[in-house]
């Protein structure tokens, strides 16, 4: 006898097979689950919600992770590479100490001598090797440091995190620190502790929690004190970085469980089209569809249309909302448009403020190779062409190789991470890394930094986006003028602009007061400029070498 357990299952536009059962089931049991499985409700009760990635996943591949506070998360087995697990153990953590032979151990593990774990952690030989920022998922710290109340400086309510450079003046020092921010009641517990090969023997960098708000910027008050109370030093050689949450930029607001929320009759059209009654076309759902089409202002074609819409389980009673899956391939299209617009209007507006903030600092700082200007490696008119975030990832990456990219995505040490505006961080990580300050322990230097970066992406992703007034601030000659423009585009308060107003004075020359500098804007200089300062250098007769040599004694007086 034939055996028909293979045969597919004919469904009706309003059912759906579980994935998990194979049972049919009417769609209103329908869940979302890894990325497009669909299942019933009661295989619905395997699976989980990892607090990490976000997506509900399968409860036998979970992790338990034991967090700084004590506390216990379960995790994806995706999101628990993003942590440390034991040699000694086994059990997964979310910070740990690596030892000089590379392997991490848990604080008890390591106290007890569990294990094969060698060595101090901190000398003045070595420096700091317990694990840093860059090993921590961006969304799971300590969340004692984050509030919705604003801060005295930090007004925006988006997540930070700082990685500071800096030098300890001696082992003992630096164990203090690290006594205070390994204390669960500490004022700055959840800090991060790596080394720094570019700074030498006793370079250190710390690494913040996240930060958020009032409690945010509480916590970068009291850590610059705890440095600065024993003495910690920075040089040119330190870097200050910054990193600011960038989730939302992935986000559409109205996606839930694998169901768009929208009023978009084109999405809903389209998605009628793909059904089976459509195709078939045996029955009323295309004449229902096509006299929509033509007379959608029509009362009753319109309610004839959302009984159709709720028959195949696409609207709700008493709700003008269309609840469409996104498993549609245009629906995936409108959402994908709504996170490569957001990129690439962060894009553009870095490249066009970007040469104005550098002049806010050292001029090491805008020729360091550490901290690249995006406008040196990366084109805008690319970037604004591109239709989809694979375009963007191709340009950024110089790369066409899908399978690459997503390698190098995951990778924390890729080769792009060192411009100043690191996209490779958002592209992999969904944080954005600002890399251009020095390196600086001053609680109020990081504050305000913190607050410029925050204003560039509210003013990137928000409504008053405006490509023509961007354009405008690249063209403007004078950098006085520049600045202005600048914080009208932004909208600083007055507080914030005397701050950078006085940065501006203590880091430009009275050449870069007057007049861009052609080489670092990027713009050509007009003719007639041109034209005016060769008539005056052919009418002016002066002696040039005395002039030279002057400006040159008093360069090094100053």
């Amino acid at each position: 006898m034939p055996s028909f357990e293979n045969e597919k299952k004919v469904l009706k536009e309003n059912e759906f097979e579980c994935a998990d059962c194979s049972k049919v089931f009417n769609v209103s049991e329908l869940k979302m689950v890894e990325t497009d499985r669909k299942v019933c409700l009661k295989c619905f009760e395997s699976y989980f919600l990892c607090p990490i990635c976000d997506k509900m996943r399968y409860k036998e591949n979970g992790s338990i992770l034991h967090k700084t506070n004590g506390r216990e998360l379960q995790v994806c087995e995706v999101c628990a590479d993003g942590f440390y697990r034991c040699n000694a153990c086994e059990e997964l953590y979310e910070t740990a100490t690596i030892d000089r032979e590379g392997n991490y151990y848990c604080t008890s593990c390591r106290e007890s001598g569990s294990g094969n774990y060698s060595g101090d952690f901190l000398d003045d030989s070595y420096g700091a090797s317990n694990i840093g920022f860059d090993n921590l998922p961006f969304s799971l710290t300590t969340k004692k440091h984050r509030s919705k109340d604003k801060g005295e400086i930090i007004t925006d309510d988006r997540g930070f995190s700082c990685e500071i450079e800096c030098y300890y003046p001696n082992s003992t020092k630096a164990k203090e620190v690290y006594k205070e921010i390994t204390k669960k009641d500490s004022l700055v517990s959840g800090t991060g502790i790596s080394g720094d090969g570019s700074l030498g023997g006793r370079g250190i960098e710390y690494q913040t929690p996240i930060l958020r708000g009032k409690k945010g910027e509480e916590y970068i008050y009291d850590f610059c004190k705890l440095l600065n109370d024993r003495n910690y030093k920075t040089d040119i050689s330190c870097g200050l970085h910054i990193h600011l949450d960038g989730k939302d930029l992935y986000k559409c607001k109205n996606v839930k469980n694998g169901i768009l929320k929208t009023r978009e009759y084109y999405l809903i059209l389209d998605t009628i089209k793909n059904t089976k009654d459509y195709k078939d076309d045996k029955n009323e759902c295309v004449e229902i569809v096509k006299s929509f089409e033509n007379s959608y202002r029509i009362p009753m074609e319109r309610s004839n249309f959302y009984c159709l819409a709720r028959r195949l389980g696409l609207m709700r009673e008493n709700d003008e909302n269309f609840y469409l899956p996104i498993t549609n391939e245009r629906v995936k299209g409108f959402i994908e448009k709504k996170v490569i617009q957001k990129l690439k209007k962060l894009f553009l507006t870095y490249y066009y403020v970007e040469n104005v903030l550098l002049h806010f600092l050292p001029e090491s700082r805008r020729k360091s190779t550490y901290c690249l200007p995006i406008d040196d490696n990366y084109s805008n008119t690319i970037i604004d062409k591109c239709d989809n975030v694979f375009d963007f990832e191709k340009h950024w990456y110089s790369s066409e190789n899908k399978a690459s990219i997503e390698q190098r995505k995951s990778s924390h040490h890729d080769s792009t991470r060192y411009s100043g505006v690191n996209f490779h961080t958002l592209l992999g990580f969904k944080h954005l890394e600002i890399r251009h300050h020095s390196g600086t322990t001053n609680s109020i230097k990081i504050l305000y930094w913190i607050k410029l970066n925050q204003a560039v992406i509210r003013y990137a992703i928000g409504n008053s986006f405006a490509l023509r007034k961007l354009k405008e601030l690249r063209k403007t000659i004078n950098l006085s003028d520049k600045r202005k423009l600048l914080y009208e585009i932004l909208d600083l308060d007055e507080k914030t602009k005397v701050y950078f107003e006085s940065r501006a004075k203590l880091f430009t020359s009275d050449d870069d007061r007057n007049t861009n500098s052609e080489n670092e804007m990027k713009e050509p200089i007009p003719q007639a400029i041109l034209d005016t300062k060769n008539e005056l250098a052919n009418t002016i007769q002066v002696d040039i070498n005395g002039m030279m040599t002057e400006t040159i004694t008093n360069n090094n007086n100053n």
